[in-house]
């Protein structure tokens, strides 16, 4: 009875809320701006986690607020961006509930709370940077959209300070529920911003009691500075965000970003790797049987690419996703063979095609020849049908008679 009693009440606030707060996303007619509401987590009365090191006192909602006050400095360096903090001092004391009204009041796009951690039972480590976001149970395309990003704001924090990238964490209640019956988000940060139709996300940037943490991103002001930095330039890369001086992030805004595991993502149809150190693989690669070419934006290289010179000269042809050919193909109709280099076949060739073995001519960007060509001062014809060469018999062409030999050549063509 407790425990239908409780399901109730907790159904009935969550309704209460949705009537209140029905996914205020819209934005102002021609207000395209992307907005981002910045939560130092903690304030004056609950200063989050301490740390003590050589008569040093560390208090998490210090570090809160400067991480947010670097991050938005430094996302209003770019284009097309809002930003709000919920707090720009220790005196402001807003609820948990408060904070996500706000964000609903500056019709967020997405809301990110940021802390540092200390050792508990929420987790199994005791080092590290983290992600909390929502289980997805509920709305999940705003968990989809936390996910990517929260993917980016680790990998990002990783490379500006070395901590280590402990992934997303998700934890539900045990006895609240979302008004479609799943269980709710564990966080009210986040289970309230999710009724509200807000993606949200809370970053554990590090372990205040962590003394190798401690080394890596608490122990200046320049080093706490860099996290801010580190979560503006995901933001900014997830959202496409261009610099006010013109240098574009790799993520375009309004796409979908989909991570196929932790080393590959599809976004807007193009494959990317991620290096070890959270960039994208630029140049070539070969991964197993497979070559691959990564622009200078990382995007995988799809389609004919021409190499004028260099130890890779030749022409090349990559699928949809990324892989280049290998063998026969046709591209726009025309008879195409690549080596198993990745690299299209030139010059006269004997190969297999079909099954059987053939002499066959490709050009020097790779694409198979027909009618007569003169190759070493030797007649060969090939046929049109499939760029093969007439072989050991006799054959009119446009009236006239030609012999040719077991190897191709018209015997009697001067």
């Amino acid at each position: 009875m407790k425990k239908y009693c409780s399901k109730t009440i907790f159904l009935i606030f969550t309704i209460a809320l949705i009537l209140l707060f029905p996914g205020m996303k819209a934005k102002a007619s021609g207000e395209d701006d992307i907005v981002i509401t910045i939560d130092a987590g903690h304030s004056e009365s609950d200063s989050g986690a301490v740390g003590i090191y050589d008569g040093r006192v560390i208090r998490e909602r210090d570090v809160n607020l400067k991480i947010a006050r670097a991050m938005k400095a430094e996302l209003e360096t770019y284009k097309g961006v809002k930003v709000y903090l919920t707090r720009t001092d220790n005196t402001t004391a807003w609820t948990l509930a408060k904070r996500v009204d706000k964000a609903v009041e500056y019709h967020t796009d997405v809301l990110i709370s940021l802390h540092n951690n200390a050792e508990g039972d929420a987790q199994p480590y005791t080092n590290g940077a983290s992600v909390l976001i929502s289980s997805g149970q509920y709305r999940p395309e705003l968990a989809k959209l936390s996910e990517a990003l929260g993917k980016l704001i680790l990998q990002e924090l990783q490379k500006a300070t070395g901590v280590k990238n402990q992934g997303l964490n998700r934890r539900l209640l045990s006895s609240g529920y979302y008004p479609n019956g799943s269980y709710a988000d564990y966080y009210q940060l986040i289970r309230n911003a999710t009724i509200s139709g807000i993606p949200s996300m809370i970053v554990e940037h590090s372990f205040i009691d962590n003394y190798g943490d401690y080394k890596k991103c608490l122990s200046s002001d320049k080093k706490i500075r860099s996290m801010g930095i580190a979560d503006a330039t995901a933001v900014a890369k997830y959202f496409g965000l261009t610099k006010k001086n013109g240098k574009t992030a790799y993520h375009a805004k309004g796409e979908t970003v989909k991570y196929l595991n932790e080393r590959w993502l599809v976004k807007g149809g193009k494959y990317y790797c991620i290096e070890p150190d959270g960039n994208y693989k630029k140049g070539w690669m070969k991964q197993g049987k497979d070559l691959y070419y990564f622009k200078k934006n990382g995007a995988a290289r799809t389609g004919t690419m021409i190499v004028k010179k260099g130890a890779k000269k030749g022409t090349y042809y990559f699928r949809k996703n990324g892989t280049a050919v290998k063998g026969w193909t046709k591209i726009k109709g025309r008879l195409y063979h690549f080596e198993n280099s990745g690299k299209a076949t030139v010059g006269k060739r004997s190969l297999t095609r079909n099954g059987s073995r053939g002499i066959y001519y490709f050009s020097d960007r790779g694409r198979a020849l027909t009618g007569w060509r003169n190759i070493n001062g030797k007649y060969y014809y090939f046929r049109k049908s499939d760029c093969r060469a007439v072989r050991s018999c006799e054959l009119y062409i446009k009236n006239k008679r030609y012999r040719f030999n077991s190897k191709g050549v018209c015997t009697n063509r001067k």
